[in-house]
């Protein structure tokens, strides 16, 4: 891990700049653990004005700009080029861009809209799900606040007689959106721009008719840095927020359901989001959601994250060796000389089909395995065990399902390193599926 100070940022812009956010150098420096200054009180209301301050501050801290997305929120970017590519975004990476389309056509999917849907397309840049919305049918209403970007998407959707309209807004101001006309309102790696979701949500129920619904994917939905929500840490975020001024929070899944409840609206997570995360639905209808979730099931996307279940808390985790430690991506532990290097977090299962993930890593050239299991009853009822081996040097991803028959008050994720150490794992997550 290596420490970067607020002042220091300035190097790590112009290294990406000059070498590119993936190069071999750059990845040298992950991850970064920020220094800055802003006191953030994790235990205000996440909805006040006093906790929504603290976060401007840090982001001005670490931009060295006020928050202004008029100009803040900007591409840099040469519309000429992509006005006749292959895509909005330019890119022919296939595996890139396919996975842009396979995610937003899931969410649209899923939404089970009816012919010639109404939809507001919100941040939708340059245009790319504006594009595959009216691909498939959608009568389009795309909303940016990116004047060039509105241009280029215009120019497209002309060029290609695509029934996109465009308006270059805030997502303060939606004034000039029609009221209770859409069918449902879409964000797809945007909705983290809003600077108060809770009050977007409330502005876009008014714009939807009452069993619409509001969907996004390929949001940062953790809890690695804030509780709630806050400015993102990664270098990424880091890169955008210093070089071009963006605003990038992340909240947690507990948070924004409760921004949506806040307005009336039930939240549901599905499987199949962008880049293996999720795909969030809202609707004020119950028997809407209800249709939703039996036809995602059709389709393969299940509902994970249900009420409750949300996040486990770190210290719901113990371990026999090694610590605890933050790092990058996830909350690891560390084995070194055998044992358990994780257990917990003693959950209460109702009866039901489960998904469990996690990721181990192994840095040692000494010979050793781990064995990954799953119990209750205070270890004595086994529901799952594997033997994981991972080559030196190597990571790999573990993601098992299992059911439980029974309510359980105690059932525990255990990874015991047998042999030498030079292993770590993320802290197990849980998901419901059915």
């Amino acid at each position: 891990m290596s420490t970067v100070s607020v002042e220091g940022l300035d190097g790590f812009v112009e290294r990406v700049r000059r070498l590119g956010i993936n190069h071999s150098e750059v990845a040298a420096e992950l991850p970064l653990r920020l220094e800055y200054e802003t006191i953030i009180d994790q235990e205000l209301d996440p909805f006040s004005d006093q906790y929504f301050a603290q976060q401007v501050a840090l982001y001005e801290e670490i931009s060295r700009k006020k928050l202004n997305q008029e100009d803040g929120e900007l591409h840099p970017v040469d519309i000429t080029p992509l006005v006749g590519a292959p895509n909005p975004l330019g890119i022919v990476e296939v595996s890139h861009v396919s996975e842009h389309v396979r995610a937003l056509a899931g969410m649209l999917s899923i939404s089970h809209l009816g012919p010639n849907a109404k939809v507001l397309d919100m941040g939708a840049g340059h245009g790319l799900s504006s594009e595959v919305f009216a691909f498939s049918g959608c009568q389009v209403h795309a909303v940016d606040i990116d004047p060039m970007l509105s241009e280029l998407s215009t120019k497209r959707s002309e060029a290609r007689g695509l029934a996109i309209t465009r308006s270059t807004l805030n997502f303060d101001d939606l004034g000039e959106i029609s009221s209770d006309t859409y069918d449902a309102a879409f964000f797809f790696q945007s909705f983290h721009h809003c600077l108060r979701p809770w009050v977007l949500i409330a502005a876009l129920k008014e714009k939807i008719v009452a069993d619409g619904v509001i969907g996004f994917t390929g949001e940062p939905i953790q809890t690695q840095w804030w509780k709630h929500w806050g400015i993102r840490l990664d270098h990424e975020s880091l890169f955008v927020a210093r070089a071009h001024g963006w605003f990038e929070s992340g909240w947690s899944h507990e948070f924004i359901r409760e921004c949506f409840e806040r307005n009336g609206l039930t939240l549901m997570f599905f499987s199949g989001g962008h880049g293996g995360g999720e795909i969030g639905i809202a609707s004020s209808s119950q028997q809407r959601l209800d249709e939703i979730a039996k036809y995602a099931a059709m389709l393969g996307h299940h509902e994970v994250m249900p009420k409750g279940l949300e996040e486990v808390a770190p210290n719901r985790y113990l371990t026999q060796i090694g610590m605890a430690q933050q790092v990058h991506a996830v909350r690891t532990c560390e084995a070194h000389n055998g044992g358990y290097l994780c257990y917990g977090p003693y959950l209460r299962l109702k009866p039901g089909r489960y998904q469990v993930e996690l990721t181990l890593t192994h840095d040692s050239e000494e010979s050793s395995f781990v064995i990954f299991d799953l119990v209750t009853d205070s270890g004595t009822s086994e529901h799952f065990q594997e033997r994981i081996d991972v080559p030196v040097g190597g990571a790999v991803r573990v993601q098992r399902e299992f059911c439980i028959s029974r309510e359980t008050v105690d059932f525990e994720a255990r990874i015991r390193v047998v042999g030498a150490g030079g292993w770590s794992c993320s802290l197990p997550k849980f998901r419901a599926l059915s």
